[in-house]
């Protein structure tokens, strides 16, 4: 009888298998071509996790509607009751064949993966086995969840809904992190990068749980013959419609009341030296070297930026200091930007450079003003050429060369023409010239615009592109043309794109020819980079640095590396590590201790250079070692 059941569901479900199975491999397809394409900048492991909580719970919720739900809705498993076969042997049928067809769907894309995984990179046994081990366990728990709820019938929607508020205020509103226990803890955000086995509660947990989703199931198919299923499965009435209505409305406006929660109070540093302007709060430690005079004096400049740009008000500023750090780093702490910008330097170093440091906290406020929208890479230039036009002292008909160390920087990172091409891949171009010389050259840009259309034109382009806060939601999508430069540049100043960037150019190619003989005498830098085996877990990185002319780089030099996470993101400048060198040699140089392989890192040279004022390097490198 047991045969006959199976032939009957293969009779009956075949054709619509197929098609799930076809539409499983398109989604499969689908969810891996931005890993081929893209290349080393997607994990594979980590586009798979989003495939299988994704694909999977769909396909899981199909195959059981399919199986329970539309034979009790269209009461075809009233002729199955009336075969010699307990009601029990009925339910485990089903689940068996259902299970089977989705763990041999789920565990095909599986192999294909790990195959692709150990194609590109290589992968142990041991590996694989935890990656099927995991996807398996958090599988079978969500295939018997969907069973179980496939006997819910008409209340099948609403017990969903209910149970994804019950997660989101779970997790909301108490300790417990969902994403770290059952099911999602052994598909989180690690998934793709840890190497041990999952931690034993996360799955226990999951088996747990899978366990009693079916035990849940045969239960309600066995109730009192089946009737309980039965009448589940029947349409819902208007009254059980509205009553459910309510009851999951009520239920996302208690989630929605119980998150208007009391807010954290603000950041703050109680006691500190504190000047307020309109719009503006700034605050320094008194431990900072003369603390009221820094704040003092950065609250009248960011009050000059706000009025300059129109803006509403830019986020308090705290500055904090910290000794570990040289005169020419500093590092933002970690808040909301609406809470404010919280900087560490070290304010009394040796080489302290307080315009360099201006200039610099001008962009992280706006930043933070703007809500990081001026972050993005098509109006990043706009906001890094601002910051140094801000501080430099050529103004109006001025040539470039009235601030010459801006006007060599300038020249230096473009030797070439500036063209459309270098400011939609700014973040680019900046790792290829260094973040100082790329602000020079967008400086040089709005002082193309200011020397041709007066300063009135480049202030309100400049409020158009930076002075407009954009609002978080989804009327940035068509609020956000309204700030592109081009855009700004046509409107605001009555100038076209191409006649810009030609008097840019023109700008550039004349500053070039008078500052000629100093540009040749600044040294350009190619640095080679190297893994040596060492076994078969770990590599050597050696590195070699050449200058150009030879004997042109009179100081110290860097090797600069640092760790990148798995896609490809702006290098943090809190992750760059610094190698320091004496005099230049042409040896090959090695990094201290070892590198793991599969690891990402990116890796140039830096040379300190007298007549601009800032570092030039070769060109940041991104490795995947292999």
């Amino acid at each position: 009888m047991i045969r006959a059941l199976l032939y009957k569901e293969w009779i009956q479900h075949r054709g619509p298998l197929a098609v799930l199975m076809v539409l499983v491999g398109l989604g499969w397809t689908l969810a891996m071509l931005p890993v081929l394409a893209r290349g080393r900048e997607l994990v594979l492991l980590d586009q798979f996790r989003n495939f299988v909580l994704i694909y999977g719970i769909l396909a899981a919720s199909w195959i059981c509607h399919r199986l329970i739900a539309l034979e009790y809705r269209g009461r075809t498993q009233l002729f199955l009751e009336g075969l010699p076969v307990s009601r029990m042997v009925m339910v485990l049928v089903k689940y068996g064949v259902g299970v089977s067809v989705f763990l041999l769907l789920l565990g095909s894309v599986t192999l294909l993966t790990l195959a692709l995984e150990a194609w590109r990179h290589g992968q142990e046994p041991s590996l694989a086995a935890m990656v099927a081990l995991r996807v398996g366990a958090v599988g079978w728990f969500f295939f018997n969840l969907c069973f179980v709820l496939a006997f819910a019938g008409r209340y099948r929607l609403a017990i969903w809904i209910g149970l994804l508020l019950a997660l989101l205020a779970v997790h909301e509103f108490t300790s417990l992190r969902v994403n770290e226990v059952g099911p999602f803890g052994l598909l989180d955000q690690r998934f793709a990068f840890e190497r041990e086995w999952p931690r034993p509660g996360a799955l226990y947990g999951t088996l747990a749980g899978g366990t009693l989703c079916l035990i849940g199931a045969l239960v309600l198919g066995w109730t009192r013959e089946g009737s309980v299923a039965a009448l589940l499965a029947e349409s819902m009435s208007h009254r059980e419609k509205v009553m459910v209505a309510l009851v999951l409305g009520g239920g996302v406006f208690a989630v929605s009341v119980l998150d208007e929660r009391r807010p954290k109070a603000p950041f703050d540093l109680p006691g500190a030296a504190t000047e307020t302007r309109p719009g503006i709060v700034v605050k320094v430690p008194w431990e900072v070297v003369d603390a009221s005079q820094r704040a003092r004096m950065t609250a009248d400049h960011l009050s000059a930026i706000r009025s300059f740009l129109d803006l509403p008000s830019i986020p308090p500023v705290f500055l904090v200091g910290r000794s570990d750090l040289d005169g020419r780093h500093y590092e933002r702490g970690t808040l909301d930007q609406a809470e404010g910008v919280h900087v560490q330097a070290n304010f009394s170093a040796a080489d302290w450079d307080e315009q360099r440091f201006n200039a610099w906290l001008i962009r992280e406020a706006l930043l933070a003003a703007t809500r990081g929208r001026s972050a993005l890479e098509s109006r990043r230039w706009i906001l890094d050429g601002f910051s140094v036009w801000w501080f430099g002292s050529g103004r109006d008909q001025n040539p470039l060369e009235t601030d010459a160390r801006l006007a060599l920087r300038a020249c230096y990172g473009a030797p070439q023409s500036v063209s459309r091409g270098h400011l939609a891949r700014w973040l680019q171009f900046r790792e290829e010239v260094g973040p100082d010389i790329a602000a020079a050259v967008a400086w040089s840009g709005l002082r193309a615009l200011e020397r041709r259309r007066g300063g009135d034109a480049l202030r309100q382009v400049l409020r158009r592109a930076l002075g407009v806060v954009r609002p978080v939601d989804g009327r940035v999508l068509w609020l956000e043309s309204e700030g592109a430069f081009d855009t700004a540049l046509e409107n605001a100043a009555g100038w076209e794109w191409q006649a810009w960037i030609a008097g840019w150019n023109e700008d550039l190619d004349a500053s070039r020819g008078r500052l000629s003989n100093t540009l040749a005498a600044i040294p350009t830098l190619e640095c080679q980079v190297g893994f040596e085996n060492l076994s078969a877990e770990s590599r050597l990185l050696n590195y070699q640095v050449r200058f150009q002319p030879p004997d042109s780089a009179v100081g110290a030099w860097s090797f600069l590396h640092a760790e990148l996470p798995a896609v490809d993101v702006e290098i943090p400048p809190q992750l760059v590590q610094r190698e320091r060198h004496g005099r230049p040699g042409d040896g090959m140089e090695s990094l201290p201790g070892t590198i793991s392989v599969g690891a990402r890192i990116a890796t140039t040279a830096a040379l300190e250079v007298p007549a601009l004022g800032c570092e030039v390097i070769a060109g940041w490198t991104r490795h995947e070692v292999r």
